[in-house]
């Protein structure tokens, strides 16, 4: 579908208009005492409203919107009231995500600068004077292509997290695949990571192999060598040998010869005296 040019117009004498008309803090002041949900306006203290310099609106959605931010006291803490002008002339279905992307986006700045404090209370009022009524939901969950019961559940709620920390090893092995990486992540730092990997993930990784997912054990043991603590870079080459795969092997081996050529044959000799520690990680890193 061709798009429409005059719907992609962006109404800059409105904006101009509303900016200027806004800068005079009676007017937002006023516009806010009538037009805010009264519940909110219960603990907003308007004698304490006054201009921000601050914009939230990021580059991705400066095609879209502008905004007017006013900083103030909400319930005794420090909030901030955006009036947020829509520049397209038509009624657009996505403003709602893009005020929920808006809100996030002065979240995320006002973290970035003050990394110490919780965020403030952000609450943006939309401005629309398009050609015709603004007849769309207004709430973003109507954007959202799932039942309705599953967005009332998940959408807007605190997220799952995964904390491995409190995961036990027996639950993360129960499963093959997903638990060769959980497992992983969860025990890298450990000491001499090569005796943890030969009690907890040889049969998950015969397993895989057998499957055919010899790139994931692969990739692991790529991320053992760069971050793990393998004491003894022989021994952890002998057991991918003898326990999963001489063609991996024989690849970790070559990745060592790789290493070599490339100038890093005294720092790599110097990790395997040292037990395959820190300086032979770095190399790792940098090649992986």
């Amino acid at each position: 579908m061709a798009i429409n040019e005059k719907h992609t117009t962006i109404t800059n004498p409105h904006n101009a208009a509303a900016q200027s008309a806004l800068a005079d803090i009676r007017v937002a002041r006023e516009l806010f005492r009538h037009y805010l949900p009264s519940d909110l306006l219960a603990h907003v203290d308007l004698t304490s409203l006054r201009s921000s310099p601050t914009s939230f609106i990021s580059k991705k959605l400066k095609t879209y919107i502008s905004d007017i931010v006013y900083e103030v006291k909400i319930a005794g803490h420090l909030g901030f009231l955006s009036i947020v002008i829509e520049h397209k002339s038509y009624p657009d279905k996505w403003l709602p995500l893009q005020l929920h992307h808006y809100i996030a986006e002065a979240m995320i700045l006002y973290h970035k600068q003050h990394p110490n404090k919780k965020v403030p209370l952000v609450y943006g009022l939309a401005l629309y004077n398009g050609e015709q009524p603004y007849h769309h939901d207004l709430d973003v969950r109507s954007l959202i292509d799932a039942p309705p019961e599953l967005i009332d559940k998940y959408f807007l709620k605190p997220p799952q997290l995964l904390d491995l920390t409190q995961i036990s090893n027996e639950v993360l092995k129960a499963h093959t695949w997903s638990g060769a990486l959980l497992l992983s992540l969860k025990n890298i730092f450990i000491s001499n990571f090569l005796t943890f990997m030969k009690e907890n993930l040889t049969d998950i990784f015969q397993e895989i192999i057998a499957e055919e997912g010899e790139e994931l054990v692969e990739a692991m043991l790529k991320y053992y060598i760069s971050s793990g603590d393998i004491v003894d870079g022989g021994q952890f080459s002998d057991y991918i040998s003898q326990q999963l795969s001489k063609e991996l092997g024989s690849e970790m081996r070559t990745l060592a010869q790789q290493w070599q050529k490339q100038g890093l044959e005294q720092g790599l000799e110097q990790g395997l005296e040292q037990g395959w520690e820190r300086s032979a990680r770095a190399i790792a890193k940098n090649m992986f």
